[in-house]
C-alpha cells in the first residue's frame, strides 16, 4: 500500500518518516491491533495475550485494554514492514490464534492482507468478463473464432512487457534518469498495475479494431488473406502510429510528477501503448495472420448468423 515513500524525496513528511525508520525502528512499525468486542473475563483475556505474545515475530504485546462494554483490545508490535511477506504471514498467524470469542485483527498489515484478498477474490471474474466480452464482440465483428483468440493473446504481450518494465524501474530502481528521482521501495503499489491493465487493454483494443476493420474489409472483397493484411497495415499504419504517439506523449507527461504513483502509471501506460502500436500491431499481428492464412478466418457455420454483416 502507498505510504510516505510515494512523495518526492526531500518532502517534509517523507524525511520525517525516513528519520523515524532509521533512528526509531520500533516506533516506525505499524502495530497490529486485535479487538475482542464481546465481554471477556480477565483470566481468559490474559491467557489470550500470552498466546498472542507467543506468535513468532511478536516483539511486544500491550493490553488487554478494556472498554465500557467489557470487550478488550491488544496492540502487537512486530518488526516486519506492513507491506512485506513477513507481515502477511504474521497477520495470518495472529488470526489463527484461538480467541475467547470473536477476534478482529486490524492495522496497516492487516489492511494490506484484506485489500489483497478483496482484489484477488474478484480479479478472476473481472478477467473473465473482459475476455468474454472481447471475444464475443470481435467474433461478431470478424466472423472468426481464431482472430479474437489471437488478439487476446497478443494484447496481453504488450501488458506483460509493461509490467516487467514497471518492476525493473520502480521496484528495483533502474533508469531513474528517465523518469525522475523517486524513493525506491522494492515493491509496486497494489492498485496501480490493475488500473494500468484496464486502461492499456482498452487502448490496445482500439488499435485492434482499427487494424482488423480494414483487414476484414479487404478480405471480404478479395478473399486474399495475405493481401488483406498488407492492405490493412497500409491503410491504418499512419493512423495507429499518430494516435499512439499522441496518447504516449500525454500519458508520459505524468512521469514528470513528483508522486511516484503517477510516475509509474504514466510510464507503464506510455510504454504499453508504444509497444502495442509498434511491435504488436506492426509486427506480431501481421506475422501471425500471415502464418495462419485462411485459418485465421475459420468459424463453424452454425455460428455465422451471429456475425455482423455488411
Amino acid at each position: 500500500m502507498a505510504d510516505d515513500r510515494v512523495l518526492p524525496r526531500g518532502a517534509a513528511a517523507q524525511v520525517a518518516a525516513d528519520t523515524i525508520r532509521a533512528e526509531f525502528p520500533r516506533a516506525a512499525t505499524s502495530p497490529v491491533t486485535v479487538v475482542l468486542p464481546g465481554r471477556v473475563s480477565r483470566d481468559r483475556s490474559e491467557e489470550y495475550k500470552q498466546n498472542l505474545t507467543a506468535v513468532p515475530g511478536t516483539i511486544s504485546a500491550a493490553g488487554p485494554f478494556t472498554g465500557p462494554s467489557g470487550g478488550a483490545w491488544y496492540s502487537l508490535v512486530t518488526g516486519a514492514d506492513p507491506n512485506s511477506a513477513a507481515a502477511t504471514r504474521y497477520v495470518a498467524a495472529v488470526r489463527a490464534v484461538p480467541a475467547p470469542g470473536q477476534a478482529l485483527v486490524g492495522g496497516d498489515a492487516a489492511t494490506f492482507v484484506d485489500d489483497k484478498a478483496a482484489l484477488g477474490g474478484r480479479i478472476g471474474w473481472a478477467a473473465a468478463i473482459i475476455a468474454a466480452s472481447m471475444l464475443l464482440l470481435l467474433f461478431a465483428f470478424t466472423g472468426s473464432v481464431v482472430i479474437p483468440l489471437q488478439a487476446l493473446v497478443l494484447n496481453l504481450l504488450s501488458l506483460t512487457a509493461s509490467f516487467g518494465a514497471m518492476a525493473y524501474v520502480f521496484a528495483d530502481g533502474h533508469l531513474r534518469w528517465l523518469t525522475g528521482d523517486f524513493v525506491v521501495t522494492g515493491w509496486l503499489e497494489l492498485t496501480t498495475p490493475l488500473l494500468m491493465f484496464c486502461v492499456a487493454f482498452g487502448l490496445s483494443m482500439d488499435y485492434t479494431v482499427f487494424l482488423l476493420s480494414r483487414i476484414r474489409e479487404h478480405y471480404a472483397g478479395t478473399g486474399d488473406p495475405v493481401g488483406a493484411v498488407v492492405a490493412g497495415l497500409d491503410r491504418t499504419g499512419r493512423l495507429i502510429t499518430a494516435a499512439a504517439l499522441i496518447v504516449a506523449s500525454v500519458l508520459g507527461a505524468l512521469t514528470t510528477s513528483g508522486i511516484s504513483l503517477l510516475k509509474m502509471l504514466g510510464f507503464g501506460l506510455a510504454l504499453a501503448v508504444l509497444v502495442d502500436a509498434t511491435l504488436v500491431r506492426g509486427l506480431l499481428v501481421p506475422a501471425v495472420m500471415k502464418l495462419t492464412g485462411r485459418a485465421s478466418w475459420w468459424a463453424p457455420r452454425s455460428l455465422a448468423r451471429f456475425t455482423i454483416r455488411d
